[in-house]
Formats: C-alpha cells, sequence, structure tokens
C-alpha cells in the first residue's frame, strides 16, 4: 500500500516561506517514516507555488533521506 502525504497546498506551498514548505515537508516525512509515500503537494505542484517553494520541498526531501541512511548505516555497525 502507498498512501499520498500532503504538504498544505496552499497555506505552506504557495503562501509560504521556503522554511515553512521545508519544515512542512519534513513534518509529512516524520510521519511517515518516509516508508509507502508518495510525497505531494495536493497531488501536483499548485498553481502560483514558487520556484524556492519547489527547491525547499526537494532540499526536505534530500535531508530526509540522508537522515535515513546515516541511521541505516550507523544501525548495520
Amino acid at each position: 500500500m502507498c498512501l499520498m502525504g500532503n504538504v498544505n497546498p496552499l497555506e505552506i506551498a504557495v503562501r509560504g516561506t521556503p522554511e515553512e514548505v521545508k519544515d512542512g515537508t519534513l513534518e509529512v516525512l516524520e510521519g511517515s517514516g518516509g516508508e509507502g509515500i508518495i510525497l505531494s503537494v495536493g497531488g501536483g505542484v499548485s498553481p502560483g507555488m514558487p520556484r524556492e517553494n519547489v527547491l525547499a520541498m526537494i532540499e526536505a526531501l534530500r535531508e530526509f533521506n540522508g537522515r535515513r541512511a546515516a541511521s541505516a548505516v550507523a544501525s548495520a555497525s
């Protein structure tokens, strides 16, 4: 099973700052544990979402995945 996890499309993605988008994205990823989730902003990129906010979402995903990978390596040691 795979769920679609949404960062708030209007209040955060369109109207929020890049930092708010990053925080909202990390909240969705941490809530799911990063397993079986399609990271989303209401099903796609919301009209009017600033480029900086799209990049902040990607940055949050990379940060989350980096922490997961580091944790997996530490657990295997």
